[in-house]
């Protein structure tokens, strides 16, 4: 066997190796170029998800601070609300003491008299009044 007979396939195996590096070297580059403008892309977007998480935490931080407020505002209200609950259980006392006194020294003037009576007695508008007035 002579090398004219091998030239055919040594041109056929240089022109498949040659044509598989041009086509690996193209590969490559726009592989590379590809993943340029990937990156690229995903730059912006990042940037877009960047910029709109820093608008969602600030809304948050927004939500945040009126939810305390609320809360607050509540908090008052609850503390208002028995302060006054307080102010009228004392006053209802007061009140309760003042009856029983009254009761003590219509009951000392009546003697032996019965209970209800006095007690219809007291809650009558018109005794109410006159003791009132003296």
């Amino acid at each position: 066997m002579e090398i004219s007979d091998l030239l055919p396939y040594i041109f056929a195996i240089l022109t498949g190796v040659s044509s598989w590096f041009s086509s690996y070297f193209m590969a490559t580059k726009k592989s590379k170029q590809d993943l340029q403008s990937l990156e690229k892309i995903n730059k912006h977007d990042l940037e877009k998800l960047m910029k709109q998480h820093e608008i969602d935490i600030e809304s948050l931080k927004e939500k945040h601070s009126l939810e305390i407020k609320s809360i607050n505002n509540e908090h008052k209200n609850k503390l208002e609300i028995i302060k006054l609950e307080h102010e009228n259980e004392l006053s209802r006392k007061s009140q309760e003491i003042e009856k029983s006194a009254t009761f003590g020294a219509i009951e000392k003037m009546l003697g032996n008299t019965n209970i209800n009576d006095v007690l219809k007695l007291l809650d009558n508008p018109q005794f109410q009044k006159h003791i009132k007035n003296k």
